[in-house]
């Protein structure tokens, strides 16, 4: 299991597993109940606060933070084909936005502070099925996984030559998914190999 092997550093104080996994349940529940935007908002700047209480550097989340806002530039335009009004679309934009750089900074802040194996001894200690426990580590570790990738991506195109500012995205997001796809596959046998699916 890829537990052991995380992108983000380990320098700040731990916090107690099963406290910090149920924060980061509370705050998908939050982030996904139907709220006013400028809650919304000041949700996203909670999370941030807690980010730098957290030590979190930018370095460590820089790659998959410019990955998500790749990926929601041209989400406005599908928001438009929804409703052909340009005001809805930017407000559901906005909205979905938000929603997505709190799940990802949140999910970023709990790898943080709460090692993959701490976190599976902390569900094995209040009797979680080992397959769900599993799951749980697996689910909540494929964004750091690729801010990893993606870090490393950008480190192999500096050393080809290629200056940041001219970084194509399909140099960046074929790779990352390549590597993603490896992960699973790779995963998947180790998990049949071991009896946790059938």
């Amino acid at each position: 299991m890829p537990g052991n092997d995380q992108p983000l550093a380990r320098d700040s104080k731990r916090v107690q597993p099963l406290l910090s996994f149920a924060s980061l349940v509370c705050l998908n529940i939050l982030a996904f109940f139907p709220v006013h935007v400028l809650v919304r908002s000041g949700l996203l700047c909670i999370v941030s606060i807690v980010a730098i209480r957290a030590r979190l550097r930018w370095n460590e989340i820089s790659g998959i933070l410019l990955f998500l806002i790749v990926n929601l530039a041209w989400m406005i335009l599908i928001f438009y084909f929804v409703s052909f009004d340009w005001f809805v679309s930017a407000r559901l934009f906005i909205d979905y936005a938000l929603l997505a750089f709190i799940l990802t900074i949140g999910t970023c802040v709990f790898w943080k502070v709460t090692p993959a194996r701490d976190l599976a001894v902390a569900l094995g200690t209040i009797k979680v099925p080992r397959s769900f426990a599993l799951a749980i580590v697996v689910g909540t570790m494929f964004l750091p996984f690729l801010a990893r990738s993606l870090k490393e991506i950008t480190i192999m195109q500096q050393a080809r030559g290629v200056k940041r500012s001219s970084f194509k995205l399909v140099s960046i997001v074929i790779p990352a998914i390549l590597r993603i796809l490896d992960l699973s596959v790779d995963m998947s046998l180790s998990m049949q190999s071991r009896g946790h699916v059938s």
